[in-house]
């Protein structure tokens, strides 16, 4: 695009390019985390357990993460006395409590 056509181009125009280069980058990433996954599926050296799905392996700041796998992370994830008791004493001391 040249100078002169980008002077002439509308505000709608100027939206449509972005949001069809940025749909393009998105397909771009997408094609690439697929071969990625199939490498690391092939790969006989990675020991299970491995990554079943896309979103699993590599997952993108526009896809969603579903209820079921928001409740399995929270589960997964827990934090005991020990770890909460140095936690705050890492916060009382960067903040002085």
């Amino acid at each position: 695009m040249t100078e002169h056509q980008a002077g002439l181009t509308t505000f709608r125009e100027y939206n449509m390019l972005i949001s069809g280069k940025d749909e393009e980058m998105k397909e771009r990433m997408e094609v690439a985390r697929w071969i990625c996954f199939n490498l690391y599926n092939q790969n006989p050296y990675i020991k299970p357990p491995k990554a079943q799905t896309l979103q699993a392996y590599c997952r993108f700041p526009w896809e969603r993460m579903s209820a079921d796998e928001a409740n399995a992370m929270k589960d997964q994830c827990h934090v005991s006395e020990e770890e909460k008791a140095e936690l705050n004493r890492v916060f009382n001391a960067v903040f002085g409590k």
